[in-house]
Order: structure tokens, then C-alpha cells, then sequence
């Protein structure tokens, strides 16, 4: 990150205007501006003072620190889900602290963190603790949605809309997507991929084609999920049931995770509020959570690295999902506590195995 996005950042991170630094500096607001521009820089003798107005130092103002290289995140991102599983939200977040606090201008780092954090809040948060952990969260957001690099930046923003409608708040969610760009003309991974076809780079050209199948495939269950949801909503059960069926044909003809059939017609049963389909669904479901997805057994995924996070989102969906399950208030799921059958799944989802 340049010095004029880390003025700007640091900056708005205060609460203060241009015309505020300009006052306590002794310049003039468009010299602020320009700052943060790049058109020009602070004379030397304001950096110490500047970097004290904006809550930083010298360091981090003038970009001596460099970013983590992808990989070194995804490593990170490996140590911070495996310490939150091993030793609770609240040590994942201190680890965050002070990584962030190393890196604080490495955008992807922010991003990618709190993605991480708030998987981790989704499936182990306690409800005393969990407002201060998702403000925390939502801040890491707004951070990288004001980052240079555009896909950073257009992925927090997604991430924020999903926030802003799961509190009711469409019109902020709104705001957000205006700023977001249509989809590009263009497939780019497509081209990367035709380019290292072009020099006979095989097993690139496999690998980026394969994770953009991947990537479209979930576009395309996420969608037959929303439609599924609207089908309910209008109260077309046929319909909703043909979105369920295809959600199970497209995860069974591309090798996708057994899970997905399953969560889709315990979804609809759910929605229909239908004991029998529910607890028919689950069974399948849970079943589907103690087996390991290896996409790499795949031929329409064979190049792509096994990553050991998709392990780790196993075993912590099924404590989550039990947590859920065993409230009998729960708004969702109380009507099941009533069925025949549905402890008794329980009580072998909680026993141990032998």
C-alpha cells in the first residue's frame, strides 16, 4: 500500500477530515489532498507529527513493511482456524491482533483474516462475547473494502451486503452494491488459461481451469438455493423440490461434497415444515459430515492442492449444526423436537465413536 493510501486509511480510521489534518499540521486542505492523491508528498519534517495525528508510526506510514505473499496468508489463515478450533474464538482473535499489527497494510491479509474470524465466530462464537467479535470482524471488513486492489476491495463489499441483510438492513446493502462493478466482458481465468495452454504449461492451464469450474459450480448451487427459497416463499412446492433435485444431480455428476444434496432437502423440509423429510434429510446430512471430500480423487479436480481447511469446516459443522438442532426454542428447527425419531439421531450424532 502506498503512503497516500495509508494516509487516507489512517485517516478516515481517526474520524477526521482533510481539513482537521490540514489545522493540526499547519498546511492547507488541498496539500492534505494532494497527499492522499499522490500528487505530492509531506515534507519531512511532518512525517513524526502526522504519523502521530493518524494513531501510527513511521514504519507503517512509509510502507517499510512489505505484504505477505499469498502463500504466506494462506498459511496463516491455516494457524489461525487451527488455533481458534484448538483453543476458542478468543485466541484466534488475539492471533489476528497481533499479525495485523505486523501487516496492517497488507490488504489481502485483512480480508482474507476476517473471513477466517468470522467462520470462526459463525461456528464456535458464545453469545456473550459474540458482539464485540463480530464489530471486530465487520471493522477488518470496511478496512479492505477501502483497499486499492479492486477484487479485495469488491470482496469485502459482498461480504458487508451479506451483513447488512442478515440485520434487516437492505437499504445499506443497497448503497454497497451501487458501487460494485457489472461482471467483466471477459472470462479472465479463461485467458490465463489459454495463455499457458500456448506455453505448453499443461498442468497451470488444468489447475486454473479447474478452480474456475469449481468456483462456478457454487455460483450455480448458491443460485439453485435462492430459487429454492423463493419457491417456498411463493409456495410452489413442485418447483421447490425440482431446485432441490438438481442441487443433488449437479453435486452427484461433478463429484461436489455429499453434503450438498442432503443440506438441500433438509433445507425444503425445513422451509415445508415436514418432520419426516427433515429427519430423513439430516441423517444424510450428518452422515455426509463424517466422510472427508477429497476433490482431488476427482478427474474434473485432480490438479488442485487438497487444502486442509476444508477439513477443518467439517469438523466444526457438525458441533455447530448439533448446537443448533438441540434447542428446543430454536425458530428453525423446535417443530423437530417433536418427532418421532429425531433424539434418537441426536444421541448417536453426540455419541462418541468407539
Amino acid at each position: 500500500m502506498k503512503i497516500s493510501q495509508i494516509i487516507r486509511q489512517k485517516r478516515l480510521e481517526q474520524g477526521l477530515t482533510q481539513e482537521q489534518v490540514a489545522a493540526r499540521l499547519g498546511v492547507t486542505a488541498p496539500a492534505v489532498n494532494k497527499w492522499e492523491r499522490g500528487v505530492s508528498y509531506p515534507d519531512i519534517t511532518l512525517l513524526p507529527p502526522l504519523a502521530r495525528l493518524l494513531g501510527t508510526d513511521l514504519n507503517t506510514l512509509l510502507s517499510f513493511r512489505e505484504d505477505l505473499t499469498p502463500q504466506e496468508v494462506g498459511e496463516f489463515l491455516n494457524q489461525l482456524s487451527a488455533l481458534g478450533t484448538a483453543q476458542g474464538v478468543q485466541a484466534a482473535f488475539d492471533l489476528a491482533r497481533e499479525k495485523l499489527r505486523e501487516y496492517p497494510a497488507c490488504d489481502l491479509l485483512v480480508l482474507s483474516t476476517a473471513m477466517t474470524l468470522d467462520g470462526l465466530v459463525s461456528m464456535l462464537g458464545s453469545p456473550p462475547e459474540e458482539p464485540a467479535w463480530q464489530q471486530r470482524v465487520e471493522q477488518l471488513y470496511r478496512q479492505a473494502a477501502d483497499s486499492s486492489d479492486s477484487g479485495i476491495a469488491h470482496q469485502a463489499k459482498a461480504m458487508l451486503i451479506s451483513r447488512h441483510l442478515a440485520r434487516q438492513e437492505p437499504e445499506e446493502a443497497q448503497i454497497l452494491l451501487d458501487t460494485l462493478p457489472d461482471a467483466p466482458p471477459f472470462d479472465k481465468p479463461q485467458l490465463q488459461a489459454s495463455i499457458y495452454t500456448a506455453q505448453g504449461r499443461w498442468e497451470e492451464a488444468a489447475r486454473i481451469t479447474e478452480q474456475s469450474l469449481l468456483r462456478n459450480l457454487s455460483i450455480c448451487l448458491s443460485t439453485l438455493s435462492t430459487l429454492l427459497d423463493l419457491a417456498v416463499e411463493e409456495e410452489d412446492v413442485p418447483r421447490a423440490e425440482a431446485m432441490a433435485a438438481a442441487i443433488q444431480d449437479l453435486s452427484r455428476r461433478f463429484d461436489l461434497w455429499d453434503y450438498n444434496g442432503p443440506a438441500a432437502l433438509f433445507r425444503l423440509a425445513v422451509l415445508l415444515q415436514d418432520p419426516d423429510k427433515a429427519i430423513a434429510a439430516l441423517d444424510q446430512l450428518i452422515t455426509s459430515l463424517e466422510r472427508d471430500w477429497e476433490p482431488g480423487d476427482s478427474p474434473f479436480y485432480c490438479h488442485i492442492p487438497r487444502k486442509e481447511s476444508g477439513e477443518q469446516v467439517q469438523a466444526l459443522l457438525l458441533p455447530k449444526i448439533l448446537t443448533e438442532l438441540s434447542d428446543p426454542r430454536h425458530p428453525k428447527y423446535g417443530f423437530l423436537h417433536k418427532a418421532p425419531g429425531f433424539s434418537a439421531l441426536l444421541d448417536r450424532c453426540r455419541r462418541p465413536e468407539p
